[in-house]
């Protein structure tokens, strides 16, 4: 149950960390920019797990407060990924 789910969560998070800004800062396709996320996420595991927590409490302290710190937390974590992305390409 919960292993399975948790399995999911962490590939739908290493294809699409920094596939989504690729695609917008280069002209790849969808299939390489997941590729190249994935190879990204396992060559630097660490901070990606970090980052990962990072992103579960922010998105758990939204739906604490009724999906209202949504509004803070969603422009914060694009420009932050944004960032990571630019600075580990």
């Amino acid at each position: 149950g919960s292993l399975i789910g948790a399995l999911f969560a962490g590939f739908a998070f290493a294809v699409s960390v920094f596939s989504i800004p690729m695609l917008l800062d280069r002209r790849v396709d969808a299939l390489t920019a997941m590729g190249v996320s994935t190879a990204l996420v396992w060559n630097n595991l660490s901070p990606m797990l970090a980052w990962g927590a990072i992103v579960l409490g922010l998105f758990l302290l939204s739906v604490a407060t009724g999906l209202l710190g949504l509004i803070v937390v969603f422009p914060w974590l694009g420009h932050a990924t944004w960032h990571a992305y630019k600075e580990i390409r």
